[in-house]
């Protein structure tokens, strides 16, 4: 089997696994968004489609920013084409293949393992760091919770997770990263304060999706809020299929955690739907920004192959 062959067989698995994972989230909960009297509107769902093609695009450019940061050479066109594809095998479980797809794409480009270990090392604790401390948002906006001084001690859960930047604890994190993967450690740390944009960022990033949701909300609920719930409603979901890492993808973890969030101000109909909406969403989203990615990749390589000798 050529290398060409592979390749074509690994997108179909990848394509194959997507496509299985998505139908049994959907018909899981399909039941549950039955008899409601849906409101359509196409302007709010064009703004969610913008709004998540954005957060695709800030995650895989701040990704790209780490691999320079700690030392790769890595032009954005390329960064992002890496990113939206090794994305797609997150839907194995572990995602362990994720890290592997990564480190062997950029040694394709020329970047030492150990700088994509490092930076595979700083974007863990600093994208789910981020969507903790929006997540604490909502957790404190509880009404259950109100009343009770103990609901700020979930604001620990970001501080501990953000404190995993400090050089000593990315280098330990690195260290056994790059071992796991079978690459020698080359001890790349970045100071904090040159981490502080990255921070912002990303926090900036899951608003960004956030936003992506409460207008896909609206796009089938007229009623929908613009409330802190809705708008922190993605990062929670993130939050949850981090913590249930040994789902293929978060599946079925993000949806009912997003879902869970929205149904704090609105039918549980509704929510249900609106999660499962966001989900079809962004894996199109995603599949459509690795295929026009490897597309834009492949076009001046045939056009070469045309050129005259």
């Amino acid at each position: 089997m050529t290398s060409r062959q592979r390749r074509t067989a690994i997108w179909a698995v990848v394509a194959i696994l997507v496509a299985c994972f998505l139908a049994l989230s959907v018909v899981s909960q399909v039941g549950d968004i039955k008899d409601f009297d849906w409101h359509f509107s196409p302007g709010w769902l064009a703004a969610s489609i913008l709004l998540f093609i954005a957060f695709q695009a800030m995650h895989g450019a701040l990704w790209t920013l780490l691999v320079r940061a700690t030392g790769g050479d890595l032009p954005f066109g390329a960064g992002i084409r890496i990113f939206s594809i090794s994305l797609l095998t997150r839907y194995v479980p572990t995602q362990i293949l994720m890290a592997v797809t990564r480190l062997s794409m950029l040694a394709g480009r020329g970047v030492p393992r150990s700088v994509a270990a490092a930076s595979l090392a700083y974007e863990f604790p600093l994208a789910v760091g981020s969507s903790f401390a929006l997540s604490v948002a909502f957790l404190i906006d509880l009404p259950e919770l109100k009343g009770h001084d103990a609901r700020w001690l979930v604001l620990l859960a970001p501080v501990v997770l953000l404190s995993l930047l400090h050089p000593k604890i990315v280098d330990a994190i690195e260290s056994r990263l790059s071992a796991r993967l079978g690459v020698e450690s080359e001890h790349l740390t970045l100071p904090l304060t040159r981490l502080a944009p990255f921070v912002v960022g990303y926090v900036l990033s899951f608003a960004v999706a956030g936003l992506g949701v409460y207008a896909f909300a609206r796009s089938i609920y007229a009623d929908a809020p613009l409330d802190l719930r809705v708008l922190t409603s993605y990062a929670i979901g993130y939050s949850a299929a981090v913590l249930a890492f040994f789902i293929p993808g978060g599946l079925g973890a993000r949806d009912g955690a997003t879902a869970t969030a929205l149904a704090a101000v609105m039918p549980s109909k509704v929510a249900i739907a609106a999660a499962i909406g966001v989900r079809l969403i962004q894996t199109l989203i995603e599949l459509a920004y690795a295929g026009t990615a490897e597309l834009a990749h492949r076009k001046p390589h045939r056009l070469r192959k045309k050129e005259p000798a």
